[in-house]
């Protein structure tokens, strides 16, 4: 992937999480961050080529939607809903509440 950068430049490149062609690997884009950086390419250029570019290009779909709608901290800080929805039901063959 750098060799395709240093030859083409990251202005119309981009790198997404399906760009494998065997074994997937999940930690790929930033295996590719992280080798960009070792080889010289700035903060700017990762974040053009794994963030910008792709979001430029999918966003020319018109189906792009980067707005994420708020959700209220359930524990901790994290927004994982935990234990038994709000309404009180529970989930298929989920056990009975104890007394």
């Amino acid at each position: 992937m750098v060799a395709i950068l240093r030859a083409h430049g990251p202005k119309q490149v981009l790198v997404n999480s399906a760009a494998d062609w065997g074994k997937s690997d999940p930690l790929k884009t930033r295996k590719v961050a992280d080798l960009m950086l070792a080889e010289g390419f700035t903060e700017d250029d990762v974040d053009l080529v794994l963030w910008r570019n792709p979001v430029a290009f999918y966003g020319l779909s018109g189906r792009l939607n980067l707005d994420v709608a708020a959700t209220d901290a359930t524990h901790e800080g994290n927004s994982i809903l935990r234990g038994a929805p709000k309404d009180g039901s529970r989930p298929s063959g989920a056990p009975a509440a104890e007394a």
